[in-house]
């Protein structure tokens, strides 16, 4: 049992000082106000025409942001073409929508359910800019993203797509609290795959596509219930350039409790690991580059070492019980209660405990690196706290559960 303990210690160490080194590598870049801007929104003449694309389920309650926030853009909206579809929504979507239907800019569309992936293929079809974006019905942007990531491509030619940086808006419970921690993490992690070119997801909750990708690649796939994942694996197949975006950061709403949090990560958990069995053969690949080379391998490592940990974990549990229990057979009950003092020498020296001390430091420093990355400067130490301590219980349950379904192809609820 030490033997594999040590084994996904030492190769959890060396993905964490990997992502370390690249840090150190970029760190003018990561340590920068903001992203170099060459200024050329400026001339606002010969802009590019952006076709969003909102695909809504049952959004009522949250669309008129997602639209005004859009339309609030430091970009032209004379450049943007906005497409609402309503994916066959039950409540009052539909209706709510109406109000924008002698809007110069918008199209609305309506079908019957059929996914997200297909309301966003309805809404390519009506497309009329170069560049194709994609904008979750939750997720309302900030007044720069839009023109940040336009800029982005605008100076990049050999760009393909560009994920935006994605933070909670306005977190209260405790769960997203936790949540708003994960998407700090997310966000440094993600650019450094990025500077990489080992880009895994490009986001669903704000992307943007230059128009030929679907063109060359095809359009958006059932994909398991992640769409995103598989267009972005293709894309890296299909050797595209994958960027991320530091300063575009749009907000998004996340599940208020345990129970929704759990059926959202089962869903990505599922998408996620079947996906990757699809396009396994992208692992080591050579051409592949640090995709096949390092994310992928990373992230199904980290799913692995989650499970490992936790078995080992509640076997040492189990065994101390056992232990505890022959004892108690044999002298009695009060060797439990039993204290002689704290003994120095009783603290392990084990060099697993050195390098677990070591991942939960460089994980500590890049949650804070991520914190300054969105521009969140709070010193509330709570979030942290309940992301460790929540998250140390739950996510091995909703790993092991996801891994239950790949096998068995159990169906995934959306929501």
């Amino acid at each position: 049992m030490d033997v594999i303990y040590y084994i996904f210690l030492f190769i959890a160490l060396y993905f964490q000082i990997f992502f370390l080194i690249s840090y150190l590598e970029h760190f003018d870049f990561f340590n920068a106000e903001k992203e170099d801007r060459k200024k050329i929104l400026d001339n606002t003449d010969d802009l590019p025409v952006v076709s969003i694309i909102v695909a809504c389920w049952n959004e009522a309650e949250t669309i008129d942001q997602t639209i005004r926030s859009i339309f609030d853009s430091q970009y032209p909206n004379s450049c943007i073409d906005l497409i609402l579809v309503d994916d066959g929504s039950t409540d009052a979507t539909w209706q709510r929508m109406q109000k924008y239907s002698n809007h110069s800019y918008i199209t609305l569309l309506q079908k019957e359910n059929g996914g997200k992936f297909t309301a966003i293929n309805y809404g390519l079809e009506y497309s009329k800019g170069s560049l194709i974006a994609t904008v979750d019905a939750d997720t309302h942007l900030m007044p720069t993203a839009l023109g940040f990531m336009v800029e982005r491509f605008i100076s990049d030619s050999h760009l393909d797509a560009l994920g935006a940086t994605i933070v909670l808006h306005k977190p209260t419970t405790l769960t997203q609290l936790a949540q708003s921690v994960e998407y700090k993490l997310f966000a440094f992690t993600k650019l450094i795959l990025a500077k990489m070119h080992g880009v895994l997801v490009v986001p669903g909750a704000f992307s943007i596509y230059r128009k030929h990708v679907f063109e060359k690649i095809g359009i958006f796939k059932e994909a398991h219930k992640l769409e995103d994942l598989e267009l972005t694996f293709r894309m890296q197949e299909a050797g595209m350039k994958v960027g991320q975006s530091r300063d575009a950061i749009a907000y998004t709403h996340a599940p208020e409790n345990i129970s929704s949090l759990f059926r959202q990560r089962l869903r990505w958990g599922y998408g996620f690991i079947k996906n990757s069995y699809d396009y396994r053969h992208l692992i080591y690949k050579k051409d592949q580059g640090d995709f096949g080379s390092f994310t992928l391998p990373m992230s199904i490592f980290s799913y692995l070492a989650i499970v490992v940990t936790f078995m080992l974990s509640w076997f040492v549990v189990v065994r101390a019980i056992i232990r505890s229990l022959i004892q108690v057979s044999l002298i009695g009950w009060s060797t439990l209660f039993q204290w002689n003092g704290f003994d120095f020498g009783s603290v392990s020296a084990q060099a697993s405990v050195f390098i677990t001390m070591v991942l939960y430091g460089i994980l500590i420093f890049m949650i804070f690196s991520g914190k300054r990355l969105v521009h969140d400067y709070t010193n509330n130490p709570l979030p942290l706290f309940v992301f460790f301590i929540l998250y140390s219980v739950i996510v091995p349950f909703w790993v092991l559960k996801s891994i239950y379904n790949s096998i068995f192809d159990t169906n995934i609820r959306w929501r």
